[in-house]
């Protein structure tokens, strides 16, 4: 059967019930009308069995109809056997305290009439049989605690009565019985009918029939109805009961008859209730129209009957609201859409607005059950004419008929209801609010600290809101969204993007309204146009005749207001007011209002004379009262028009009392009242206390730079007052840094409440106040210098306790847009603050990439635990200093922070591809998953486990739906929402290269085998398919010539393809032609190094230039040469070498190519290196020092401000300055440390020392150290096998102790024991303990090996106990003891550490340095003493050891 859903829908009281019921009854007469005039009438008792007719989104209630003798599901409850009149399904979900209730109509064999029914079939049967397909039920099963609610017909109540003396007979029932809460009888022969026996009697005088015993039933001597009864009776006080009796009888042809008398039809129980219908036993059951009276008491008994039974069951309602109140925080709700709506509801009166049902095109979008109705309804209209009271007239209609409705109001000027992505969330928790299955859906995302861009709308669409409305089992019934003011909103092209993303299965319908703005028609043109957009859209103008009926009826409604006049003088001045108002709502609304101030006939006389119509003189005039006030009245209306206009979200009247208190010094206690006063008709108080203008037109018209006023609101001069006060507030002793160090995020949660209502706005917006200041002042300049100095590390506490670390990300923005626009005019004084903002734009993005995990779990930690992992000249160092360090590190090497702001590393698992969408960024990896992260956070957010394939190509397309992988024959097509496989494909040989065409239609990629393949992205349908192979010139035509790599140009139009030994190769695809070679003029590589190579130079690797009127292309070859080619013209335009010749002679280069997405800039990496040059040129811009590791993966992001590479098991997240657009000596924090950023030398002894042996030692990279217990010597093991001794005071080498023989030699791990001068050195795949004795020249010397150990696992870290009698060895699974040492911690070691007196010192798997002591070894509890940041296993793995002191290096 059909099913429809419904939304929430509180119980009205009978006024606003009888308003909302007009309301409904308009719309729902005239959506009726719209249906053919012919209605199919019911053929047959309608389907057998357990028919599910209204299905709500969260249904918290079952309803259960059940016909009678001679009945069906359908037919007894039609009348006339009409199907637009089955109340059940068609009237009584559309009323209000229905929305929530799931409703069934069920059918069994009961006609009497038809020749094979069966004799033998009784009540019990019956009974038994209904009790079976509830139980069985998916609907019922699914929802465990609803209660189930019967409504019975005739002999349907002797079913229901002996379905539940059934289930409470049965133990296995129990909890379905006890579900079982009220019945509701209609004409049900308790004690039996005389008609029983006639029908019987009937049936037996024709042929072929007999009697029913389920007729017998009926009779009142028969025996199963009186056992019935007495077994009912003793359940029946568990439910609720109400019984309807007939009072008219029923023509039965020759006679009529009371089919079921009253004395029957009635239980006689205690609580029963009792009520008498107007009709006849057949129609007892059914009714003309929703206003028949029948119809009206059966529904009012419904109603109480059911509400009752759902407020005495609030265990799930509160539940829910507990459940809600956990989205509203995760989504970051700034206020709920029901407080908008409140707003327009009192604005309309009743009778307004109406005119809309009767409106054609709006009918057909309403219409729920039409399947050709248009997706998007444009109303537009001109400013102040209710276009937002109409939208909130739709909402209520459509609600009121518990259809799926959304709705927003978009506020320009208030950040959080001026954005689309502000929409999506509202929206979101609406549909949460309907919808049990996605509220479960968001929960379990809190629960897993899932992480996403609030402020992103692409984000919030494609992770969120798109699976639903294109899922069909998630939105399988039509849901509206209705949308108010979206000229208001700054960003609706997003939302146009979206919309166009909406496929042809949704049954999402949108309702916007708008001025009808040029930019807005051209996006809803381009729409109507673009062919892949699924929607249909209809445009429709409120005409000046409908504004103005709804006007009048608002000022009849309204004209009580005025205090002076009879009825007949006030109607007389609404009608002027009517006159003037030139079809403005609003402005009829400002003029009633001031009116209603007037207590003389004269005065109102008067204002109706003096007002001016239109709404800028207006404006002006209440401007020109203004200015007559006293100096004092002036200055505080300035203030409160400023702080109103500027302000980037509606204060509350709370917050601007506060704010106004620092703006002006003196408190206003009364403010709501001086508001009324001073700007009544510019600003207004809505019903939840935010101050706001009146209209957009209002702020307009303060915000013109024509106007003469001394009201008149300079926008960059109004944000400049209001970030200087902002910045006052987080100066002050509110913001102060607490004594006492808070120990929990609930103790700063409880420490931030107590501060004033104006701490949040200020401590989330100054920054964007900042960027769209006027040029700096000494005032701001010293506060800025304050801020930054004293109070920034709470406001950093304060932001993580919020859970939104992007207010961070964004303050660093705000800070470099105002610098950048306002350094020419900064003075002298104000140099020192602009040093420090811009220092502290930069460790703000660089906390949030590299502790925001942190933060966000332990926001305390700002204070002590994280400045000291920081660079010593970086800001945060310097502002923080010692004052709350209980960590002290030494031998940081980088003085400032580098250019990476973040590490992801996967260890052991090995990052392979890289790829960058426009907020999100994908990682592939060795285990065969693929990890997607936020781009401005870095912070992870979902995986792909369902590749089973190791990728070796990334690529997010077009619109950043889809990703592509690819790996070694085979290519899939990943949905980025779902996770899911939309199609995958294997090829005839590798792939080499993936592209996808401009149109984003189109996917491309080349193979080993020489072929090219082209394939719909959206169905993986082979579009294109050709062999290059052989257009190639012999011998690259033959099989034998294997080609190495391949890269696509830009528009897909050309690839180049190189060989082992040979040139790069051109191909036209266009053509389907070898286009030419790309041969250089000579080699860089091999010039410069002085050698000429033995083999010829082999390209190692490509990309084309992005730019498409830009054709050129960068080959990289194996001698470390860069050549730039025009790949039209097959010719060299540059060269270069980006390997120093002392490089070249230590190891072959390895270089990796990326382009910038703008086409001007070229990423060249190599081991310990990212050079950034010109594209064309090749002159270099940047240098970016990296660790010594070769680079496998380069890439991008999509804005060209950060790139990506991967080395090892790390993913780096790199911004060097120059893509900033900025030089690197513009920012003191952001300076790069000189050489590389891991430690790989030491000062080496004089000559003639025992180093002298090793000339090479030098440039071994260090790979473990250990120091002694007395901390005067430590121990260096190496890459290159070697274990040397130094001497800490000089950090001198004092000499090589011993050095491994074995290929692969390095040391991994070394181990002091200073009880018996032992060390342990491990290294692959085992460990050598070697016994030292003290020597006076060089410290320490081998005296004996105790032992060694081979074949076993690799010892990452090792230990000994203070004795020296047991040795724990670690690798990355597991924990090993020589002789019988304990491993209880096994499972929380990440890395040990070493020992300080009886304390085990490790690093546990959340990279903190934690402690146990040896006697609680077994245990699971241990000491937590500080995080390590995840970005310094820059060398793997981390080098940490104790010294006697206690303290680390």
């Amino acid at each position: 059967m059909e099913s429809k859903s419904g939304s929430d829908s509180p119980s009205q009281t009978p006024s606003q019930d009888g308003q909302s019921r007009r309301s409904l009854g308009f719309l729902q007469r005239v959506v009726s009308r719209r249906r053919p005039d012919s209605q199919p009438r019911v053929e047959a008792h309608g389907s057998l069995g357990l028919n599910l007719l209204f299905c709500p989104t969260e249904p918290l209630l079952e309803l259960v109809f059940v016909h009678g003798l001679g009945g069906g599901s359908i037919k007894t409850w039609c009348f006339a056997e009409d199907v637009t009149k089955f109340w059940p399904k068609e009237w009584l979900p559309k009323e209000s305290g229905f929305g929530n209730i799931r409703i069934y109509s069920y059918g069994y064999d009961a006609d009497w009439q038809a020749s094979k029914s069966t004799s033998t079939i009784n009540v019990h049967d019956f009974g038994r049989e209904l009790l079976e397909k509830i139980r069985n039920s998916t609907h019922i099963l699914s929802s465990t605690t609803n209660p189930i609610v019967f409504v019975a017909h005739s002999m349907g109540g002797l079913v229901i009565k002996q379905a539940y003396v059934l289930a409470r007979q049965d133990p296995s029932s129990a909890e379905l019985a006890g579900r079982m809460k009220a019945m509701v009888f209609l004409g049900t022969p308790h004690r039996g009918s005389d008609l029983a026996r006639t029908l019987n009697r009937i049936l037996g005088a024709f042929p072929g029939r007999s009697s029913r015993s389920y007729i017998s039933n009926l009779s009142g001597q028969n025996e199963l109805l009186g056992l019935l009864n007495d077994s009912f009776r003793h359940f029946a006080p568990d439910v609720s009961l109400y019984s309807f009796y007939e009072s008219r009888p029923t023509n039965l042809g020759l006679r009529s008859e009371m089919i079921v008398p009253k004395e029957s039809a009635i239980l006689g129980y205690p609580a029963e209730g009792i009520a008498k219908l107007d009709a006849d036993h057949r129609h007892i059951c059914k009714f003309e129209s929703p206003s028949d009276p029948n119809y009206t008491s059966v529904l009012e008994v419904l109603r109480n009957t059911t509400k009752g039974i759902l407020d005495s069951v609030s265990t799930k309602v509160e539940e829910t609201w507990r459940d809600m109140r956990k989205i509203e925080a995760f989504l970051e709700m700034p206020a709920r859409p029901d407080d908008d709506l409140g707003d327009v509801e009192e604005a309309r009166v009743e009778g307004s607005c109406e005119w809309l049902a009767k409106n054609e095109a709006f009918q057909g979008w309403a219409d729920p059950d039409s399947a050709d109705s248009p997706v998007v309804y444009w109303l537009s209209a001109n400013p102040g004419t209710g276009k937002s009271v109409l939208a909130g007239y739709v909402v209520n209609t459509l609600t009121n008929r518990n259809l799926n409705c959304s709705y927003y109001f978009f506020r320009h000027g208030d950040k959080d209801k001026s954005t689309v992505g502000g929409f999506l969330r509202s929206l979101l928790y609406q549909m949460a609010q309907q919808s049990t299955q996605l509220r479960q859906q968001f929960l379990s995302l809190i629960e897993k600290e899932a992480q996403f861009n609030k402020d992103d709308p692409k984000i919030i669409w494609r992770q969120f809101v798109r699976p639903i409305v294109n899922n069909p089992s998630a939105c399988s019934t039509a849901h509206y969204w209705v949308l108010d003011a979206l000229d208001e909103c700054s960003d609706f092209e997003t939302l146009f993007t979206a919309m166009g993303n909406i496929e042809r299965r949704s049954r999402i319908r949108i309702l916007i309204t708008s001025r009808k703005l040029p930019e807005i028609s051209q996006q809803f043109s381009e729409l109507r146009g673009n062919r892949r957009a699924a929607i249909t859209v209809v445009e429709d103008e409120i005409s000046l005749k409908h504004t103005e009926a709804d006007i009048r009826l608002y000022l009849e409604a309204n004209q009580h207001k005025l205090h002076v006049g009879n009825e007949e003088q006030k109607a007389e001045f609404c009608a002027r007011i009517l006159d003037k108002s030139e079809y403005s709502f609003l402005w009829a609304r400002i003029v009633l209002e001031e009116l209603a101030s007037a207590w003389s006939i004269s005065e109102i006389q008067r204002i109706l004379e003096e007002v001016p119509p239109k709404m800028v003189p207006l404006y002006s005039r209440a401007l020109a009262i203004m200015s007559s006030r006293p100096p004092r009245r002036r200055l505080l209306t300035r203030a409160i028009l400023t702080w109103i206009v500027c302000a980037v979200r509606p204060l509350t009247v709370a917050e601007l009392r506060e704010a106004l208190k620092l703006d002006l010094e003196d408190e206003i206690r009364e403010l709501e009242g001086a508001i009324a006063s001073l700007c009544a008709q510019l600003v207004h108080i809505d019903n939840t206390g935010r101050a706001m203008m009146i209209h957009l037109t209002a702020k307009e018209f303060l915000t013109n730079p024509e106007l003469d006023s001394e009201f008149r609101i300079d926008k960059d001069l109004g944000h400049l007052r209001l970030a200087t006060n902002c910045l006052k507030f987080l100066c002050s002793e509110q913001m102060k840094v607490p004594r006492k160090l808070r120990a929990s995020s609930k103790q700063a949660a409880s420490q931030f409440q107590t501060r004033s209502p104006f701490a949040a706005y200020a401590c989330l917006e100054f920054g964007e106040h900042l960027q769209r200041a006027t040029p700096m002042d000494d005032t701001l300049s010293n506060l800025l210098c304050n801020f930054f100095g004293a109070n920034v590390l709470s406001w950093i506490e304060y932001i993580a306790t919020t859970g939104n670390l992007s207010v961070m990300t964004r303050t660093a923005d705000s800070l470099n847009t105002y610098f950048r626009r306002n350094v020419q005019s900064s003075s002298a004084s104000s140099e020192e603050s602009v040093r420090l903002a811009q220092s502290w734009a930069v460790d703000l993005r660089r906390i949030v990439a590299r502790f925001g995990p942190t933060l966000l779990v332990w926001p305390w930690t700002i204070y002590g635990h994280i400045p000291p992992f920081c660079p010593k000249s970086s800001a945060i160092v310097a502002t923080a200093g010692s004052r709350f360090g209980r960590i002290t590190i030494n031998g940081l090497r980088d003085e400032h922070w580098n250019d990476r702001i973040a590490c992801i590393d996967s260890s052991p698992d090995i990052p392979l591809a890289v790829a960058c969408g426009d907020t999100i960024f994908a990682v592939a990896y060795s285990s065969q998953v693929i990890k997607l992260y936020y781009g401005n956070t870095c912070l992870y957010w979902k995986t792909f486990d369902n590749i089973f394939a190791i990728e070796d190509h990334l690529l997010f397309n077009g619109t950043n739906t889809h990703l592509i992988s690819a790996s070694g024959y085979t290519m899939k097509v990943l949905e980025i929402d779902s996770g899911s496989i939309c199609w995958q494909v294997r090829t005839s040989d590798i792939i080499m290269t993936v592209a996808v065409t401009e149109d984003d239609k189109t996917l491309m990629a080349v193979d080993m085998d020489g072929n090219f393949t082209a394939w719909s992205i959206q169905s993986g349908r082979v579009e294109q398919q050709l062999c290059w192979r052989k257009k190639m010139p012999p011998p690259l035509s033959r099989k034998e010539a294997l080609p190495s790599s391949a890269a696509f140009s830009p528009a897909g139009s050309y690839f180049g393809v190189s060989y082992l030994g040979g040139p790069v190769c051109v191909y036209d695809v266009e053509s389907n032609g070898f286009h030419g070679f790309l041969e250089h003029e000579d080699d860089a590589g091999s010039q410069l190094h002085g050698r000429v190579p033995e083999e010829l130079p082999c390209p190692a690797a490509m990309v084309f230039n992005t730019n498409r009127g830009n054709p050129t292309i960068a080959v990289a070859h194996d001698t470390g040469g860069v050549y730039i080619f025009d790949y039209k013209k097959c010719k060299q335009l540059a060269v270069a070498c980006m390997v120093s010749s002392r490089e070249f002679l230590r190891r072959q280069p390895h270089l990796e190519l990326a382009c910038s997405p703008d086409g001007s800039t070229l990423a060249v990496a190599d081991i310990g290196v990212i050079h950034l040059v010109e594209f064309e040129t090749l002159r270099p811009i940047y240098r970016v020092e990296t660790d010594w590791s070769g680079c496998i993966h380069l890439s991008f992001s999509t804005d060209g401000l950060l790139l990506f590479d991967i080395r090892r098991t790390q993913c780096n997240v790199w911004e060097p300055a120059a893509l900033l657009g900025m030089r690197k000596q513009d920012i003191p924090s952001t300076e790069a440390a000189e050489g590389t950023p891991i430690i790989n030398k030491m000062d080496s002894d004089e000559p003639g020392d025992l180093i002298t042996e090793e000339p090479n030692s030098d440039e071994m990279s260090i790979t473990t150290i250990q120091l002694t217990d007395e901390g005067d010597f430590f121990f260096v093991g190496r890459d290159d096998g070697s274990v040397s001794v130094f001497e800490t005071a000089l950090g001198k080498q004092r000499r090589v102790l011993y050095r491994q023989q074995e290929p692969e030699n390095w040391v991994v791990s070394l181990a002091w024991g200073s009880e018996k001068c032992v060390i342990a050195s491990g290294k692959l795949h085992g460990f050598v303990v070697l016994e030292l004795t003290p020597e006076p020249q060089h410290g320490w010397d081998v005296k004996a090996k105790v032992m060694e150990w081979r074949g076993g696992p690799t010892p990452f870290a090792m230990l000994f106990d203070p004795s020296n009698n047991f040795l724990l060895v670690s690798d990355e699974t597991e924990h090993m003891v020589w002789d019988d040492f304990n491993d209880g911690l096994n499972k929380r070691i990440k890395r040990v550490i070493g020992v300080y007196g009886s304390r085990v010192l490790f690093l546990d798997r959340q990279g903190w340095v934690s402690s146990v002591d040896e006697g609680q070894l077994e245990t699971r509890a241990y000491v937590r003493h500080f995080p390590i940041p995840s970005d310094w296993d820059w060398v793997s793995p981390l080098i940490m050891r104790v010294v006697h002191g206690g303290a680390e290096s």
